[in-house]
């Protein structure tokens, strides 16, 4: 049961992410929570995955619009931290 779990929680890391993008190319963001989008584009700027950072920032401010104005603090200090970004 540890195992799945384990499994799991590899598969949905923000790492594993961006390794699925390099490989297929494709990314579905939808059934993640901002949080993890950030995750995610922290992970893909560490990687230079730079084609990948635009579609990653469009859906944060086109479907997390609110959750970025409440959570201001953490988008400054991320993109403060990522010059790319």
């Amino acid at each position: 049961m540890a195992d799945d779990k384990l499994s799991t929680n590899i598969m949905r890391s923000p790492l594993c992410k961006s390794i699925s993008y390099i490989n297929g190319g494709r990314l579905s963001l939808e059934e993640y929570d901002a949080t993890d989008v950030i995750k995610i584009l922290i992970s893909a700027n560490e990687l230079s995955l730079q084609e990948l950072i635009p579609y990653l920032e469009s859906f944060l401010i086109e479907n997390k619009e609110n959750w970025m104005e409440q959570n201001f603090d953490l988008i400054y200090q991320t993109s403060f931290e990522n010059d790319t970004f």
